[in-house]
């Protein structure tokens, strides 16, 4: 079975907040004298996005989540994350998919002045519901990259994306690439 792409809300909403962050930067003028992020210390952000499920029953849905970083060095963050997943299906009876995902995460940033990639991979507890009922916990893995662009010393826009590898439930995988957009503080 071929799963094709279907633009819907959620789809819409991430092309719209992908076109907004390329403005924001592209009309923030020149770099910053200063290297970010900072040698030490910590960060909390928020993000929202899509999720694309490699499950052919299962729809694209919306997440949402929240994130605490801590940097070892300027190239190296220890993340945890929560995020909560939502997702349609075209299974019989109707119903939906639901992940709640708590996450582990290694950062390795690659340098930058405003704008700075990064790399990201960890694992993590997968909270599954699935449209038959009930829920089922799972461990599964993640790995993927985005960029942060430094609107000033504190403040950065970020987008991401990641696959995740998940062990599904009800004879269904739970795996999916979700892509983000946030924003992040860093004191």
């Amino acid at each position: 079975m071929i799963n094709r792409f279907r633009w819907t809300a959620a789809s819409a909403l991430l092309a719209v907040a992908v076109v907004l962050v390329l403005a924001v930067v592209l009309a923030s003028g020149a770099a910053f004298a200063a290297s970010f992020p900072e040698e030490k210390g910590i960060s909390v952000g928020a993000f929202g996005g899509a999720a694309f499920p490699f499950e052919g029953s299962y729809k694209t849905g919306f997440l949402v989540g929240v994130s605490g970083d801590y940097n070892f060095s300027k190239s190296l963050a220890g993340r945890a994350s929560f995020s909560w997943a939502h997702l349609g299906t075209t299974v019989d009876g109707g119903g939906n998919f639901a992940a709640g995902q708590f996450l582990a995460s290694a950062v390795w940033n690659f340098g930058g002045e405003r704008l700075v990639p990064f790399a990201a991979a960890g694992a993590g507890f997968y909270s599954i519901s699935p449209p038959e009922g009930g829920s089922a916990g799972r461990l599964g893995l993640h790995a993927g990259g985005g960029v942060e662009y430094f609107l000033d010393r504190r403040t950065a826009i970020s987008g991401q994306g990641l696959f995740h590898f998940v062990n599904g439930v009800s004879n269904r995988g739970g795996s999916s690439f979700q892509a983000a957009v946030g924003i992040r503080y860093y004191f």
